[in-house]
């Protein structure tokens, strides 16, 4: 009976941490669930039909501020863009694709302030577009996420220019 009752108080005690880590997380979890989030929207396995298509690039306010700042010079997107422009470029970017995959690597998390994030990460992006040509790219970023309405949201995001050899 008393090894019976250790053993369930034992289980209640991995229950208690289990349930604090899972449903309180801290700030650095709750924004790297953010970019693992945003990473799984923009991956893409296979061809898919326009009103999944859709129905995905409305998600963009789950990840964007009501204005956000992009710093792109290599891609030409620079300026201010509120969620719906992101879902226009979001529809248009990944019908061009077939198989599209986003991951962050190397996450430094700093929070200069309460509710702000600043974020600095390699990302990679791989994937084969209509035509069957492939696409291997690999840039650093800057990001300054905001927390609004319990989200964090990004609110500013730079591609870091690297030297060309």
């Amino acid at each position: 009976m008393v090894t019976r009752n250790k053993i369930l108080a034992g289980v209640a005690v991995l229950l208690a941490v289990w349930a604090v880590w899972t449903f309180f997380p801290s700030r650095t979890r709750q924004v790297k669930r953010q970019f693992s989030s945003f990473s799984e929207w923009v991956s893409k396995d296979g061809p898919e039909g326009n009103l999944t298509l859709v129905n995905e690039a409305t998600k963009a306010d789950e990840f964007f501020a009501p204005q956000c700042t992009w710093e792109a010079h290599g891609y030409d997107l620079n300026g201010t863009v509120t969620p719906q422009e992101v879902s226009r470029y979001y529809f248009a970017g990944r019908a061009r694709f077939n198989k599209l995959s986003l991951k962050f690597y190397d996450l430094d998390i700093r929070f200069p302030e309460r509710r702000t994030a600043r974020v600095k990460a390699t990302v990679r992006i791989t994937g084969t577009l209509q035509d069957g040509d492939s696409v291997s790219e690999t840039h650093e970023v800057r990001c300054t996420l905001q927390k609004m309405h319990g989200k964090w949201l990004f609110g500013q995001v730079t591609v870091v220019e690297v030297l060309k050899r």
